[in-house]
């Protein structure tokens, strides 16, 4: 019989997925990377970043509530850095979730630790998704008033 790992072992199975992952990732094989970072999430269900990189993957396929779902995840398993928040503005921003996506670049760019190149980037997105909120709630003003003199 197979002896278990013990989580030590474990902990580096999991952790060599997630360098597999990464690698997979900036090759751009995105559906491998995900496979690999869920394996790791297989391992070791509580590693907050193991959720943040998948979350990059699937914002990267452009399935946008997944993305939310592990940037969620990774968040409230303790990730205190601006990359999750980042990821969440961006998937919401795609999906037309603009207050969603405004909330999220302000958070994480008014985390402490955020670098300055960070919160540039941050801020950057915040402009354009404030902007769209604002285009969105002026058209759904106007579709009100056409709506009421019909």
């Amino acid at each position: 019989a197979a002896v278990a790992a013990v989580p030590a072992e474990l902990a580096a199975r999991a952790n060599e997925l997630k360098e597999r992952g990464n690698v997979l990732l900036k090759k751009r094989k995105y559906r491998a990377a995900v496979r690999k970072y869920g394996r790791a999430i297989e391992l070791q269900p509580r590693t907050a970043l193991f959720y943040a990189n998948r979350s990059e993957a699937y914002l990267r396929m452009g399935r946008y509530r997944l993305a939310i779902a592990d940037a969620n995840e990774s968040l409230r398993l303790g990730l205190a850095n601006c990359k999750p928040w980042y990821r969440k503005g961006m998937a919401s921003l795609r999906l037309g979730d603009f207050d969603d996506a405004v909330a999220s670049f302000r958070i994480g760019r008014d985390l402490p630790g955020t670098s300055a190149a960070q919160r540039a980037e941050l801020e950057k997105w915040l402009k354009r998704a404030t902007a769209e909120r604002d285009i969105d709630n002026e058209k759904r003003k106007a579709a009100s008033a056409a709506a009421l003199t019909d």
